[in-house]
């Protein structure tokens, strides 16, 4: 009824080995979180980052030494 779905070809599927003890699971789960957890801090440090620059951008520094904020 449907000739389209037969003429894909069969892609090997990648297979769990048959045993995987649950300590390898835990330890990839905390490896999981921990690199999930660094690229968190990495993020709001790269926000931290933008906003220091956009405020930067937003000061024209006078010749009196003062600062002066232009909202544009």
């Amino acid at each position: 009824m449907y000739p389209h779905r037969n003429s894909h070809p069969n892609y090997p599927v990648q297979s769990m080995p048959e045993f995987v003890d649950s300590q390898q699971i835990t330890q990839r789960m905390t490896m999981l979180e921990n690199q999930l957890g660094r690229l968190i801090q990495l993020m709001e440090q790269n926000n931290k980052l933008l906003r220091k620059m956009e405020q930067q951008q937003n000061r024209v520094v006078t010749s009196g030494g003062g600062s002066v904020i232009v909202r544009m």
